[in-house]
Parts: structure tokens; sequence; C-alpha cells
């Protein structure tokens, strides 16, 4: 005889909303070689639902800032918040939360 199995699951995968903004500091202007580029960026974990409440757990998630070095042909210099950005800055954002970092390129 087969035993009746019944569950109830609150798992839910659903990939991230992610949302980057790039603002600069200084509108049109034109950088000389010895001047660095300043801007900031704003990394955010939007709603993907609009019932969706900032509190459930599958609200969370992480993402990353980061410089591929097979991209960065001209030898720049890339600070994130003054720090130079060596490894990948990872962020863990709760639903509707945002970061914004500081982004600092130079030749």
């Amino acid at each position: 005889k087969i035993e009746p199995y019944t569950y109830q699951s609150n798992f839910v995968c659903s990939p991230p909303n992610p949302g980057l903004t790039i603002t600069s500091f200084q509108d049109d202007m034109i950088y000389l070689p010895d001047q660095a580029i300043r801007f900031s960026a704003v990394i955010s974990n939007n709603e993907k639902y609009p019932s969706q409440s900032v509190d459930e757990q599958w609200s969370k998630t992480y993402l990353e800032l980061g410089l591929d070095p097979k991209s960065n042909t001209d030898d720049l210099t890339v600070h994130v918040n003054g720090e130079p950005l060596v490894e990948p800055q990872e962020y863990i954002l709760e639903g509707r939360e945002s970061v914004t970092t500081h982004v600092e390129i130079r030749k």
C-alpha cells in the first residue's frame, strides 16, 4: 500500500533584479591624462514583483563590482571608495536596498 505524501514548501528561486546607475561628478568634462575620472555607481536590488516584501529571505541578493584584468589593456588603476579594486567588491543587498560607491580611474 502506498502512503499518501504531502508537503508544503516556501522555497522560491528567482534571479535578482539588479540595478546600476552611473553618475559623473562633473558633466561634460574633458579629462587630461593626469586627471582622475570620478563617478558614483549606485548598485541596487530592485524588487521583482510589486507584492514583494523586503523582509522575505528570497529578496536578498549578492552582487559584485569588479574589473576583468584582460579588459584593462591601458594599465588603468581603479579605486572604489578609496581602495584599489584588486578583487571584486561583494555587496549583499536586501530587497529595494541600494549602496552608493565612489569610483576613481587613473592612468
